[in-house]
């Protein structure tokens, strides 16, 4: 059986930078991320400088990674003719980088997973899922295999002191460790289509500005130096299938931007779910969770990414002094302490700049949103009444009788919830 200091699920922006930031401090860590390369087109597009610190900490070029990198100056809201109603001044420096930047994600994440395949201490394993997740009083035991086998015999055990799950919206740690969301009650579907740049645009695209268009809700910026990113609301008449189709972003862009395919060709085109939810626990005995596992917003403050890099950051200074004695476990309950209130924030103001027409804008209160199986399990925490052993399992509804201290429960489904189409 393998035995790591860490095991860190998920190898997106805030897995990276934990596992970087626990690798250069010595910890031996292993990395298992179900997605077999690195996704190829960028998600997060807004950087900050806070974002860009910890990047330069962690990365092995904070230059490669800004290297199509645009400086934002404004957030702009405007109306139906894009005339701005309020502009955000987004000027300054953070850190010793403009605060904002419109960035390629594949660049930042490249210069992550570079620094870290020079540390000899982290193994990386590409095309690997968790299938099984038991924890113990002093430690962790993982139990993964080969994306897409069924087979037993490919089952592999690995044991660690801690674990992070920064496995996405979809959090299989999260739904083994018996972690619940609270929904803030916002659910919008947005039209992404990034274009490659082919010509020079006019000038009014490059900004970020949010059209709020009570037609159709839109938004355009710059995507790096290269690209182009728009994005339209999806009606709810409207699927996800009809809204695939390239001639919805041509007839789009020709009839409200003048801007055909001498411009312009498609990078991606794909239907985005935007949920706001915050996790009511990021720990759960030696499991944590981070970035978008622990949360979800809507992109309008830009700050989805940001926060996922904050998480994994945070989570990881802690747990390197903890492993190296100079703190006590209590210094890792400050994590959520401290990162909570600020996601928070971020999930519940986009309610009321959120560009839709107001009639439809509602403010809801958190309400429980607990993550559930395919069968319709609940998670749940047990403690076998023969030892401290607090094993987390997924609860379908089921006559048969439950293996102890295994999540899945054996014969039973480690399905998670339904997949959002652009979430991991």
């Amino acid at each position: 059986m393998d035995l790591y200091d860490i095991v860190v699920v998920g190898f997106g922006p805030a897995g990276e930078v934990a596992a970087a930031t626990l690798g250069i401090g010595g910890h031996r860590v292993a990395v298992f991320e179900r997605q077999r390369e690195l996704y190829p087109l960028p998600r997060m597009v807004t950087f900050d400088g806070e974002a860009c610190r910890t990047v330069q900490a962690t990365g092995k070029s904070i230059d490669e990674a800004l290297s199509t990198a645009v400086v934002l100056e404004s957030c702009a809201f405007g109306d139906a003719d894009a005339d701005p109603l309020l502009t955000l001044d987004w000027r300054g420096v953070q850190g010793g980088f403009q605060a904002h930047y419109s960035i390629f994600q594949p660049d930042v994440e490249k210069t992550l997973r570079d620094r870290v395949a020079e540390l000899p201490n982290v193994d990386v394993n590409f095309g690997v899922e968790v299938v099984g997740l038991e924890q113990h009083e002093d430690h962790v035991e993982l139990s993964v295999r080969a994306k897409g086998s069924t087979d037993e015999a490919d089952i592999r055990t690995v044991r660690a002191k801690y674990l992070i799950g920064a496995d996405g919206t979809n959090s299989t740690v999260r739904q083994a460790a018996g972690m619940e969301m609270r929904d803030y009650d916002m659910h919008e579907r947005w039209l992404n289509f990034d274009m490659n740049v082919l010509r020079p645009l006019p000038e009014k695209f490059n900004k970020l500005i949010m059209i709020m268009d009570p037609t159709r809700p839109h938004m355009y910026m710059p995507l790096g130096t290269t690209r182009q990113r728009f994005e339209i609301r999806v009606d709810d008449t409207e699927t996800d299938e009809q809204m695939h189709d390239p001639e919805v972003a041509w007839t789009f862009l020709k009839e409200n931007h003048g801007l055909d395919e001498s411009y312009l060709s498609i990078c991606r085109q794909v239907v985005y779910h935007y949920y706001t939810r915050v996790a009511a626990d990021w720990r759960r005995g030696r499991v944590f969770i981070a970035g978008d596992a622990a949360h979800t917003m809507t992109p309008y403050m830009g700050q989805g990414g940001c926060s996922a890099i904050r998480d994994g950051r945070n989570i990881a200074w802690k747990l390197d002094l903890v492993l190296k004695g100079v703190a006590d476990d209590s210094l890792l309950d400050e994590y959520q302490t401290e990162r909570e209130p600020h996601v928070s924030a971020l999930v519940s103001s986009p309610a009321t700049t959120s560009p839709r027409s107001s009639t439809s804008s509602t403010r809801r209160r958190p309400r429980s949103a607990t993550t559930r199986c395919a069968t319709g399990s609940r998670p749940l925490l047990r403690r076998s009444p023969s030892s401290t052993t607090a094993s987390y399992t997924s609860r379908p509804a089921r006559t048969t009788p439950r293996s102890p201290g295994r999540w899945p429960p054996r014969g039973g489904c480690a399905a998670s919830a339904p997949k959002a189409a652009g979430t991991t």
